[in-house]
């Protein structure tokens, strides 16, 4: 039994293996771009919200505390880096005595 082939003008390609029919219209195409667009606007919008959430906002303090460029690439000063992250892990530590101390 043959399956017949769609012809030149429904496909996206030249020969009969590889077709694919395309079905997706410019308009469409524009409402997906725009939809993107409108998604990833909101995303960075919303962004400096996270800060708020109460596991990532503490984070986010000690950080702007100690000092430390998060957004660099490369750090020259390794002894900054260092000491930046033995503060982070003493005050992990801290919480952690502070938390499970039954005085409190």
């Amino acid at each position: 039994m043959q399956v017949p082939t769609p012809s030149k003008a429904d496909t996206n390609c030249s020969s009969a293996s590889a077709c694919v029919t395309t079905t997706v219209t410019r308009r469409a195409r524009w409402i997906r771009f725009l939809l993107v667009i409108f998604v990833l606007g909101t995303a960075i919008h919303y962004a400096p919200a996270v800060e708020r959430l109460p596991f990532v906002g503490k984070q986010v303090t000690v950080l702007r505390e100690s000092g430390v460029n998060v957004g660099a690439w490369y750090y020259d000063n390794v002894e900054e880096y260092f000491e930046a992250e033995e503060y982070i892990k003493y005050q992990k530590r801290k919480q952690a005595r502070l938390k499970n101390d039954p005085a409190s």
